[in-house]
């Protein structure tokens, strides 16, 4: 912890010589002093006794030649009160459990801090704050507050169909996270359901006489089912005498053709 102070406003009539700082662990109230010389800033560390994520209050006192010379003690300072904590990090990002993805409902998965430098060094475990958007690319708002110890969240009755993001972000007794989680979008899809068995329409066997060329038409139904978004488009395979299939027809770019002739 790095502090620094003003001279006082009155020297006494000498010049201030050095700064006597007191710190007090609040849980115990044990105090250690350090004098400071020709400086108005000191730092804290673990070498001179500073233990991560504890409650210290601080004060301090100028000392000049007077007090200094007739062993006087000045006065102290007001106190300040501060924690040896950190703000914590965010939640590296969050997942979700690939089975549970369907058109409406999700469960969302993250991994809870372990480490001290992780949480900040803080003297409460943190908070971790799931946010989602409307769904619509606008504004987060907060679906889970006052967790420790959660790690997943289920989402239910979603429109099917929209693009939804989330994010995570972690509180502890210092505050949040600079930054949140990366963001985890997800459209609320799954595959659609098979159309129905394409329909035969009209056939040419190849009559010499009608200058027609061999040829098969058929034409199909939309599925009853889309997963949830949009179909962009068809494929159609054929099979030969019971051999293997093979795409005849690639119409993954247009959803409108329903028909083909082959």
């Amino acid at each position: 912890m790095h502090f620094k102070w003003a001279e006082p406003f009155d020297n006494g009539g000498s010049e201030i010589q050095e700064y006597e700082i007191e710190v007090t662990l609040v849980e115990d109230s044990s105090t250690a002093s350090v004098a400071v010389i020709n400086s108005a800033e000191y730092d804290f560390t673990l070498g001179v006794g500073l233990l991560s994520g504890k409650e210290y209050s601080i004060r301090l006192r100028a000392l000049n030649f007077f007090t200094k010379f007739y062993s006087v003690d000045g006065p102290w300072s007001a106190q300040s009160t501060f924690f040896a904590s950190d703000l914590p990090l965010p939640v590296p990002e969050i997942t979700y459990v690939d089975e549970s993805l369907t058109k409406t409902d999700v469960l969302l998965e993250w991994v809870l801090h372990t480490g001290d430098e992780e949480k900040g060094f803080s003297t409460i475990d943190p908070y971790y704050l799931l946010w989602m958007d409307n769904c619509q690319g606008g504004d987060f708002t907060n679906l889970l507050v006052n967790s420790t110890s959660t790690i997943s969240h289920a989402i239910s009755n979603i429109v099917p169909g929209s693009v939804c993001r989330f994010r995570m972000n972690v509180l502890n007794i210092i505050g949040y996270s600079a930054t949140y989680s990366d963001v985890l979008s997800l459209l609320f899809a799954v595959e659609p359901e098979a159309p129905p068995a394409p329909e035969y329409v009209d056939r040419h066997g190849g009559d010499s006489t009608i200058s027609l060329e061999p040829f098969i038409s058929i034409k199909w139904e939309e599925p009853g089912d889309n997963g949830g978004s949009s179909i962009l488009g068809y494929t159609v395979e054929a099979s030969e005498d019971g051999g293997d299939w093979t795409m005849i027809y690639d119409g993954s770019a247009d959803p409108l053709t329903r028909y083909f002739k082959f």
